[in-house]
């Protein structure tokens, strides 16, 4: 009999842990972060921190924002455990840490990253609307083939960098390749803002 998985932890609680793990890394108590929040011109008081703290108390987007700032941290920090397998509800959504960070960090849709879509395909409006805050020069210039390649390259390398010596190496390798081959389409005169080539 196959154990039943543990449900996926809600968002309050994840910002929660995330927010204690992070003030007691940087030896602060509540009061301290609470002295943080004035210099980045966010009042908050002790017991609202502790309120977070509890999940007793709704977070808003800029106090979120505040918090990430007081911390000196990405604002993701605070909303993603570190283990990626450790399980998220956001939004309905039942995300792993790695799915919900790789969503935050643009390197995925939510409908890819879901453990119950895997395998879902992502058409070119369907991206393009994902990237809704890019400018359009932005966009050609991350549609690119290189790029889109270094992008993929550069997220494999750093999921295997702590873990697999081979894989970083044939990684590296691959990025050393592309970026030769780009050099080589370069001096061959086809330039970076005219990617068709044969």
């Amino acid at each position: 009999m196959v154990a039943p998985s543990k449900p996926p932890k809600p968002l309050r609680k994840v910002l929660a842990e995330q927010l204690k793990r992070i003030r007691g890394a940087l030896l602060w108590e509540q009061q301290d972060l609470a002295e943080q929040l004035t210099k980045v011109r966010w009042k908050m008081d002790r017991s609202a921190i502790a309120k977070i703290e509890t999940t007793t108390r709704n977070v808003s987007v800029e106090d979120l924002l505040a918090l990430a700032a007081a911390c000196n941290v990405e604002p993701v920090a605070l909303l993603v455990p570190r283990d990626d397998n450790e399980e998220v509800a956001i939004a309905g959504l039942r995300l792993s840490a790695g799915g919900v960070r790789a969503w935050f960090h643009g390197l995925t849709p939510p409908s890819v990253s879901n453990l119950d879509n895997v395998g879902v395909v992502i058409t070119p409006a369907d991206e393009r609307r994902f990237f809704e805050e890019v400018s359009d020069q932005e966009w050609h210039a991350r549609r690119h083939p290189i790029v889109e390649t270094i992008r993929i390259l550069a997220y494999v390398l750093e999921q295997n960098a702590a873990t697999d010596p081979a894989a970083v190496r044939e990684t590296l390798e691959m990025i050393v390749f592309e970026a030769t081959r780009e050099l080589d389409a370069i001096d061959r005169g086809i330039s970076f803002a005219h990617p068709e080539r044969t």
